[in-house]
Parts: structure tokens; C-alpha cells; sequence
């Protein structure tokens, strides 16, 4: 998968809704009861991600989620992603600290956009019969429950077959996703600065390595101790998915600055192929 495609996809998918998201200066106040939430560092309070669509097998992979609120504030989100081919080995991904107050307005948000009570699923939201659109998946953990909703072609709200209701539901969604995107809206000063995220861990997908005709890369040697051919899990077909961490993890995060995803990957006298994903604070293993 290559980055940009799943960044250009995030943007259609919430396009339609930007219309309605607060204005850059439009800025929420604290206000209202507090509302019950995790509060620990690998406690997921409210995350957005994407399944499936028109993408390749690896998108799972390598693609980070496009929004996660963890419970003592931390938000993790894609950063931007540089328009070239070949991409960078390493993903852009960026996190910051929200204080409490806007957690929780973004909390309210979340219970205003229709999530929080129950599950939601196809019965709620309608199936639009459009093909090779992924699927919205919306998790939120607050007032001592957690509860997932699942909305396919999140930003079709016009398609014949769906009730009122559920054009309704799905726009209060795609607003919601929308402001996701954007926390300007947060109360003052609740929004710290962002970073690059690095993480404890990453997610590497191995392959035999396949070469661009048209855009030969410079060989880079496998600078750590693990074997490229039988670590891991096998994934399907020839791929491998494996863990490095601590130690590992900032070498490779050092060598891998200056390679992209075409960079063959030399270990043992054979080339690989190798996608990588820092994983976050709630993840770990393949």
C-alpha cells in the first residue's frame, strides 16, 4: 500500500463533511458533567479507523488509524504524508496531549454524533449499494461501557434505500470524522504541541523483493540480529510479519530514515521487501 493512497482516501471520505465541521475559530468551551473515561496510557477512549475498501492486503498492516484518543490524553493521527513515489520506509505519524477539558469535549462530540449508548451497525446506518468503499469503524469506551459503530461508505448519505433516520445518523458521523481531523475547535489551550510519534514497537511486513524496472533502489543492509526469511508469521503467501522492539526498534528506526518502500533489504545474501508501522500504545504483535 502505498502512503498517499490511504491519505487521499481519509481526505475523500470526510471531504463531504467538512463542510459542516466547526470553524478553525469556532472553539468549544468546557462546560456540562464530567463524562466517566478510561484514564490510563493504553486505554482507548475514542478511535476511528478504516477497514477494507479498494486497497491492497497490507493496508492492515501498515496503515495506523486515523484517530485515537487514549486515556490520559494522548492523540495519535496520521501526519502528513509527502506526495512521492516511492514513500518513505517510515510512516508520518504525529501525537499530542489533549488536557482534560478537551477530552472532554470530544467525549460530547462523540455522544452527540449518535455514539456511546450501543452498537451500531448496518440495521442503524443503512449498507449504501456502492462497492469498494471501506468501512468507518468508530470504537468509544466511556460511562463504564464500550461500544463500536460500523459504517460502510461513511460519506454516502444519499443513497436510495436509506431511511431518514439513518441519513441522519450517518451525517452526524461524518461530522464527527470530520472533526477528527481537525482539533482547533478544542478549548483553549487544551491542545499541546505535535511530535513525530516513534513508539516501543513496530510492525514490519517481509516479502521476497520485487524490483521496479523503471526505478532501481540502492541496496541497504538488514542491520539487525533477526532472520528476515523465518522470523515472524507467515501472513499469507511469501510475506512474514514480525516485531522489533526497544533496542532493535531505534536501530532500525535509524537506518530506515534514509530508505523508502522500494529500498531492497539485503540479509543473508538475498533482497527484501520491507513496510513498516510503528505500533501504538494499545498494540502489539502482528
Amino acid at each position: 500500500m502505498r502512503t498517499w493512497i490511504a491519505a487521499a482516501l481519509v481526505m475523500a471520505l470526510v471531504a463531504g463533511a467538512c463542510a459542516d465541521a466547526a470553524a478553525p475559530g469556532d472553539r468549544e468551551t468546557a462546560s456540562g458533567d464530567r463524562i466517566d473515561h478510561p484514564t490510563g496510557s493504553r486505554d482507548v477512549v475514542l478511535r476511528l479507523a478504516f477497514e477494507g475498501g479498494y486497497v491492497p492486503a497490507d493496508h492492515a498492516f501498515t496503515s495506523p488509524p486515523s484517530f485515537v484518543l487514549y486515556g490520559d490524553g494522548t492523540v495519535v493521527t496520521p501526519g502528513v504524508q509527502i506526495m512521492i513515489y516511492p514513500a518513505p520506509s517510515l510512516p508520518a505519524i504525529i501525537v499530542r496531549e489533549v488536557g482534560e477539558d478537551g477530552v472532554q469535549a470530544l467525549l460530547r462530540r462523540a455522544l452527540e454524533a449518535g455514539l456511546g449508548e450501543r452498537d451500531l451497525g448496518v440495521e442503524d446506518v443503512g449498507r449504501p449499494s456502492v462497492t469498494d468503499l471501506p468501512t468507518a469503524v468508530f470504537t468509544l469506551s466511556a460511562k463504564g461501557r464500550t461500544t463500536v459503530a460500523r459504517v460502510y461508505a461513511l460519506d454516502v448519505d444519499d443513497a436510495p434505500g436509506l431511511t431518514d433516520a439513518q441519513r441522519e445518523l450517518r451525517r452526524r458521523l461524518a461530522r464527527l470524522a470530520a472533526h477528527l481531523t481537525d482539533l482547533s475547535w478544542l478549548p483553549q489551550g487544551s491542545v499541546g504541541d505535535e511530535r513525530l510519534y516513534l513508539g516501543e514497537a513496530a510492525r514490519l511486513l517481509v516479502a521476497p523483493y520485487r524490483p521496479d524496472p523503471q526505478l532501481p533502489q540502492r541496496p541497504v543492509d538488514w542491520p539487525l540480529a533477526i532472520d528476515l526469511g523465518g522470523a515472524g508469521r507467515e501472513v499469507g503467501g511469501a510475506s512474514r510479519c514480525l516485531v522489533v522492539e526497544g533496542e532493535d526498534w531505534a536501530r532500525l528506526r535509524e537506518v530506515a530514515g534514509s530508505t523508502n518502500q522500494l529500498t531492497p533489504w539485503v540479509h543473508d545474501g538475498k533482497r527484501y521487501s520491507i513496510e513498516i508501522r510503528p505500533l501504538l500504545p494499545d498494540e502489539s504483535g502482528c
